[in-house]
């Protein structure tokens, strides 16, 4: 619904969403290593090598999210450049970058979290609470604040910010927790279940 608002508030958007996309490509490769290191100690085993695995890249995550957070906000008029000369849209930009900066953490710790439950097989909870953080709490309230509120395009992005934290907080809370008290089955139990 952002596509209502007018072409510089759709291309500031397309800007925003674009840099915000380039990092979280790189969450999403630590979040694939967290799934094989993590999915590995679990087959091994291996507890404290499995929490070992998923927080250490949980940690990377949040320190690459953290520099990009901070280069967001240093060049978050310079930035939007690259793609226009349009001040108004630039301006524009500049302010979704602010929320980029905010999410950035939160986005970057919700997927290495769930690719951390990946890797344990957990996958039906961490689904469910990506579709409440972006389909039931994100989508909704940027609706809201977009429309009754009158933000526009600053209330999807709230709205999206507000469902990032939601999963990343869920998720991670489930990660820590589910890592200590896993309990590794016998495989051929498993297999005289099926």
């Amino acid at each position: 619904f952002v596509g209502t608002f007018g072409t510089a508030q759709i291309s500031a958007h397309q800007i925003a969403l674009n840099l915000a996309s380039v990092t979280y490509m790189v969450a999403t490769g630590i979040a694939a290593a967290a799934t094989v290191r993590v999915g590995f100690e679990y087959g091994r085993k291996e507890k404290t090598e499995l929490q070992l695995a998923g927080r250490t890249a949980v940690v990377l995550a949040m320190v690459f999210m953290s520099i990009t957070a901070l280069m967001f906000a240093l060049f978050r008029t310079v930035l939007p450049s690259f793609y226009t000369d349009d001040a108004e849209v630039i301006r524009i930009a500049s302010m979704l970058l602010w929320m980029v900066v905010f999410f950035q953490l939160s986005d970057g710790v919700q997927v290495v979290s769930m690719g951390a439950l990946r890797g344990m097989g957990d996958v039906v909870i961490p689904s469910s609470v990506a579709f409440t953080a972006y389909w039931i709490i994100g989508l909704p309230l940027g609706w809201v604040l977009a429309f009754i509120a009158g933000w526009e395009v600053y209330g999807v992005w709230v709205g999206l910010t507000v469902g990032l934290v939601f999963a990343s907080v869920v998720l991670l809370v489930r990660f820590l927790k589910k890592s200590k008290q896993v309990v590794f089955e016998d495989p051929k139990s498993l297999m005289r279940n099926a």
